[in-house]
């Protein structure tokens, strides 16, 4: 029983990719989340992850970029100032 339902998951969470790939953030926070969402695709599973399809979505980020690239360098002085 826990197969089928595995499978299931594995292939809505694949749809819902696909879905996010192409489409279109409609502000820096869509932009954002999109990012997020598909760095944690990308680390939970790299096998899964269709390399065209990511650089697709990636492109629909670029009107962000600048926003983006503070939004993480942000978080990274947060890590590289920490005291430990």
């Amino acid at each position: 029983m826990r197969y089928p339902a595995l499978i299931f998951f594995r292939w809505r969470e694949k749809r819902a990719l696909s879905k996010l790939i192409v489409l279109a953030p409609a502000n820096a926070d869509e932009a954002r989340q999109k990012l997020v969402y598909l760095i944690a695709a990308i680390v939970a599973d790299p096998a899964t992850s269709d390399a065209i399809g990511i650089a697709d979505a990636i492109k629909t980020l670029k009107p962000f970029e600048g926003t983006l690239a503070r939004c993480l360098n942000r978080r990274r002085n947060r890590f590289n100032d920490s005291p430990l």
